[in-house]
């Protein structure tokens, strides 16, 4: 008669597989204890023989796992092999069936014949279809557990196949991912030497710039100094606000509209009134804002505030 697996199988089938991995460990505790009369000069250090023990735990347990596993998806041999014994014992009561079923077919035969007119055959009839009812219904219950057990494995190996597949796209995502960020790298190294070239050029372009804005600023100095005049008395007697141009520029504002700001600073140093105004009405704020001298600007309203708080 067919039994399914019960947990109490499934208990002895691990233990069993425990009891052989402890095999395994008391052999290597025993090979451990050999090397006791070794040599310390040819015995591992106890670090490395420690780690070979770990190893081979990990091993066997490793082994272990991927046995359970199997047997959980029907792949292991003990699995198989009780898949075997549950489809003979199925067949074995097909079979027994079938004999008591042919030979309730002879005993109704015999009985037309017979002296007694069936009587004794009626009570043997009963007790033969009764024994035929009895393994009709264990084998529609054995052939249903079997059933039962296939649908199972069917979906463990569904799951397994599914969980496979999503570290697969997982790990293809990753990989993809990678790739691209491969790709963009390449491209950058692609293109820092125009990006490097790009950047002499402009150096090499703000060069020309630089000497420009010099010529200005000398430009500028020799106004102020030619507004101020070169001379003891004038040098003695100077007047930073006093001092203009034709168009009645002090040198703030001549600063201002040159974005000259160390002349600027030399001019406020020496007192230079950052409220003065031309004939137009406008001061030296005025004009290194319109021509958005921003360092300039800047300096003029600290200079203001100091004023302000003084």
């Amino acid at each position: 008669m067919f039994h399914s697996a019960t947990g109490e199988d499934v208990h002895l089938e691990k233990k069993d597989k425990l009891a052989n991995l402890t095999e395994r460990l008391l052999e290597t505790a025993a090979l451990t204890a050999a090397s006791d009369s070794v040599p310390n000069s040819l015995k591992p250090s106890e670090k490395n023989r420690k780690r070979l023990q770990e190893f081979g735990n990990r091993t066997a347990a490793r082994e272990l796992n991927k046995e359970v596993k199997d047997e959980s998806l029907g792949y292991g041999k003990i699995y198989e092999k009780k898949k075997r014994e549950r489809e003979e014992n199925l067949s074995n009561q097909k079979i027994a069936i079938l004999e008591l079923q042919q030979k309730i077919e002879s005993g109704d035969k015999a009985a037309t014949h017979s002296d007694d007119g069936g009587t004794k055959w009626r009570t043997a009839r009963y007790e033969l279809k009764k024994q035929v009812d009895e393994l009709s219904e264990q084998l529609e219950a054995d052939m249903a557990a079997a059933e039962e057990i296939e649908k199972n494995v069917i979906k463990r190996r569904e799951k397994a196949q599914k969980e496979k597949d999503d570290k697969m796209k997982s790990a293809a995502d990753k990989a993809e991912g990678l790739r691209t960020q491969l790709a963009v790298g390449e491209e950058r190294i692609k293109q820092a030497p125009n990006k490097i070239q790009d950047q002499k050029d402009l150096v090499e372009a703000f060069d020309p710039k630089i000497e420009v804005a010099k010529s200005e600023l000398d430009a500028t100095r020799e106004l102020i100094q030619g507004i101020k005049g070169s001379g003891k008395y004038e040098d003695t007697h100077f007047d930073i606000n006093g001092s203009k141009d034709e168009r009645g520029h002090t040198f703030l504002m001549v600063c201002a509209q040159n974005d000259d700001v160390t002349t600027a600073k030399i001019c406020l140093d020496m007192g230079a009134d950052i409220s003065a105004t031309n004939p137009e009405g406008l001061c030296a704020i005025d004009y290194s804002y319109f021509f958005e001298f921003d360092s300039v600007t800047e300096l003029i309203v600290q200079v203001s505030i100091l004023l302000f708080y003084r």
